[in-house]
């Protein structure tokens, strides 16, 4: 089969502080030496290895603050002809950091409440 591999980078999910992208070859032949580098909301680089025709990889990037990031992704890969190809994605990304940590001022209020109930039962 002639052609060369198609490589894509689609966001499959996101949740608190990383993101799961799938690295797909939606070409007719397999790309080998697949290395995906990563740049924008985090740094890293990623070994794949080979993506036969229609397979795919996920990676898991670690994201850094809150909010709406473009990650770059460059993949680098051979054809079956040992030929190098890069093909770069930018990937738009949502950060929903949750806070698991209750803020100070809910901390103040359900002391001074707590308060105002113990004065007002130990002055009866």
């Amino acid at each position: 089969v002639n052609g060369e591999p198609h490589i894509d980078v689609i966001l499959k999910g996101a949740s608190e502080n990383s993101a799961e992208l799938e690295v797909i070859n939606d070409g007719p032949v397999g790309a080998k030496f697949v290395r995906a580098s990563v740049s924008g909301g985090s740094n890293g680089d990623f070994y794949i290895g080979d993506l036969d025709s229609d397979d795919f990889d996920i990676i898991d990037v670690p994201l850094r603050g809150q909010g709406v990031q473009n990650i770059t992704v460059n993949v680098m890969y051979q054809t079956p002809n040992l030929e190098s190809r890069n093909s770069t994605h930018v990937i738009e990304v949502e950060n929903k950091v949750s806070s698991r940590h209750i803020p100070w001022a809910w901390i103040i209020l359900v002391v001074v409440v707590a308060a105002l109930i113990a004065y007002k039962w130990v002055k009866k």
